[in-house]
């Protein structure tokens, strides 16, 4: 993601996805989440907890539909915001070197 103002311009095709997700912070462990879309680079992630832009934490994806295992990933949080009571959506950066391959 390239930042550009307060928006930020996706270079990695996003698919829908709904799947469940634990995240892992400095402070809190097992923080389950849900996963609204994934790319190679990065995901929007749904969570009963806020996150810190710039914070960075580590996200293990149950299996889904794009594939048989588990995934699991350091990421860089871009962007949050709240969405309702109790509810934050979280845009997170996986990084170039750090990308999903849907391939495999």
């Amino acid at each position: 993601m390239q930042q550009q103002g307060q928006q930020y311009q996706r270079n990695y095709e996003r698919f829908p996805l709904g799947s469940q997700a634990i995240i892992d912070t400095e402070k809190i462990h097992g923080i389950l989440s849900i996963v609204a879309d994934l790319s190679s680079r990065g995901a929007g992630i749904i969570s009963t907890v806020p996150f810190d832009p710039g914070e960075n934490i580590t996200i293990t994806i149950n299996r889904c539909f794009l594939f048989s295992e588990p995934i699991r990933r350091k990421a860089k949080v871009v962007w949050s915001k709240h969405i309702e009571q109790n509810l934050w959506q979280t845009g997170v950066d996986f990084g170039v070197d750090n990308l999903i391959d849907f391939a495999s």
